[in-house]
């Protein structure tokens, strides 16, 4: 639960948002976030979900490649380890 100094703070900056026109108030009906999210849902669609699903790839690939190299290095090392 806020408090009443968070919901102070809140409400400002709700109402200099709406008065600047900044965020989902640049439209003249703004949808609330969470009916706008529930029409993404109903369509199959997820905002921003390509950049998300193309960044978790990168970035589990980098993870599978890190660990090929120190598996790779771990290899090497032992290898040096049972020559001397």
């Amino acid at each position: 639960m806020l408090s009443a100094r968070d919901r102070y703070q809140y409400t400002r900056a709700e109402s200099d948002a709406r008065a600047k026109r900044r965020g989902l108030w640049k439209r003249k009906s703004p949808k609330p976030p969470w009916e706008y999210r529930k029409v993404q849902r109903q369509r199959g669609e997820r905002t921003g979900s390509l950049w998300f699903n193309l960044i978790a790839v990168l970035a589990r690939a980098v993870v599978i490649s890190a660990i090929a190299i120190c598996n790779a290095l771990r290899g090497v090392a032992a290898a040096i380890v049972r020559r001397s």
